[in-house]
């Protein structure tokens, strides 16, 4: 990608590229190294991006560099046998004051308990239900993205589902 197309890429997805960092990370310090990560190594490809593509492309290589500096740290552990995995722990949105709180806080605590589960699940599982969801990809996108086939995505994404929804019966959740 050019410079200008990098410009206008941080305008236009800049945003969604952070929040999607963050989803992957799991704290917003190696969240923004991840995201000027992935802008450096957009700049060095030098196949051309179509303009509508842009957001999933840099989608798509934010997963991969985050699954390569994952493994890089999986394998650092089981040599000097210390835990250096993301920091657990997110920020909850403040309750409003006046409306139904029982409502909104029960809402609040089933987002955190999710989003515990997300980031519980094995690294495979866990890009894929995040580029799903989180960036709007399709099963085909997300295969292109990764470099595996459209059938191993969606296996991923119906694995992920049962795990979560096991995980979610488990601490009481109920449709």
């Amino acid at each position: 990608m050019t410079i200008e197309e990098i410009e206008q890429s941080i305008a236009s997805y800049g945003e969604d590229v952070f929040r999607f960092c963050c989803y992957l990370t799991g704290n917003r310090s190696s969240a923004e190294d991840l995201y000027q990560d992935t802008f450096l190594k957009a700049m060095e490809i030098t196949r051309p991006v179509e303009p509508d593509m842009a957001g999933k492309f840099l989608a798509g290589v934010a997963a991969n560099l985050w699954k390569n500096q994952w493994r890089k740290e999986k394998r650092r552990q089981k040599y000097v046998m210390q835990n250096i995995g993301p920091e657990n722990g997110t920020l909850g949105e403040e309750i409003p004051g006046e409306t139904d709180l029982l409502q909104d806080y029960v809402k609040q605590e089933t987002g955190k308990l999710v989003q515990r589960v997300v980031n519980g699940l094995p690294e495979k599982y866990r890009v894929v239900v995040l580029l799903h969801y989180s960036m709007d990809l399709t099963t085909q996108e997300i295969a292109d993205q990764l470099k595996i086939s459209r059938g191993t995505v969606t296996s991923r994404l119906l694995r992920a589902r049962k795990k979560i929804k096991q995980e979610l019966e488990a601490n009481g959740y109920e449709r």
